[in-house]
């Protein structure tokens, strides 16, 4: 049976993230799925919460014939947890890329908070544009340039900006419940983006220290390596199938 492989995007994104890193996976004989979530489509925001994303990711592992290895870049990599406490049994393994991986009961916001005298470490924040009552927030051209896809080239960063979507608060501020029962006993790694200027390293590895326990890959990219390593993405990602699927 081929290793079935979920792949979660962050916020403002789609599946389309993954497009250039999917045909290596393909080639690598894996069956893989590339989720869009429902802030992505027509949805009220009130509606877009960490639950409603794990429960929509949860409804795909539950129709595969076996458990998968689970991919989440940046939020997507909230939600990636999320779904191995959910539901462990569905899960062979987390592979968290420049990821948002808060522990239980905090968020990104609060990780940020206590590391606020770094300099950058509000990332994206500033270059966001809300609508009036502040529940939907959009990245501008400038955002997208300077601080998601800086190190990517310019006719993908030009592309990729024409696909991100506008983003409900609640796709934003994802609080995760967590586990060492559920989600502590699946194996996990994390690759750190070396130049992200969204994740910022310093909160990608207090991140880390919050939630002990995953072995480290790097990449020396910036917040999407999606675009601008996709072939070293794909590297890692069937690397570490191969290694749990040995280990097994």
């Amino acid at each position: 049976m081929k290793p079935h492989i979920v792949l979660i995007h962050g916020a403002w994104q789609g599946s389309w993230a993954w497009n250039l890193v999917r045909p290596f996976l393909d080639a690598a004989g894996f069956d893989v799925h590339a989720v869009d979530l429902p802030a992505a489509a027509p949805s009220p925001a009130e509606e877009i919460s960490l639950d409603l994303y794990a429960a929509h990711v949860g409804g795909l592992l539950h129709s595969l014939d076996g458990p998968a290895f689970v991919v989440g870049h940046s939020g997507g990599a909230t939600v990636a947890c999320q779904v191995a406490e959910n539901d462990p049994d569905r899960v062979r393994g987390l592979i968290l890329i420049a990821g948002i991986t808060p522990p239980g009961g905090k968020s990104f916001s609060d990780i940020t908070a206590a590391l606020g005298e770094v300099r950058g470490i509000e990332g994206i924040w500033p270059y966001l544009i809300w609508n009036d009552d502040r529940t939907i927030c959009a990245v501008s051209k400038q955002g997208a340039r300077e601080i998601f896809y800086h190190d990517a080239p310019l006719d993908l960063v030009d592309w990729a900006f024409t696909q991100l979507v506008p983003q409900p608060l609640g796709g934003l501020v994802l609080t995760p419940h967590l586990t060492d029962e559920r989600f502590g006993r699946i194996p996990r790694l994390y690759v750190e983006a070396l130049g992200d200027r969204s994740v910022l390293l310093a909160a990608q590895r207090r991140m880390q220290e919050l939630l002990p326990g995953a072995r480290i890959a790097q990449l020396d990219t910036g917040h999407a390596p999606l675009l601008s390593a996709p072939a070293e993405v794909a590297r890692i990602i069937i690397e570490e199938v191969a290694r749990e699927t040995m280990a097994a």
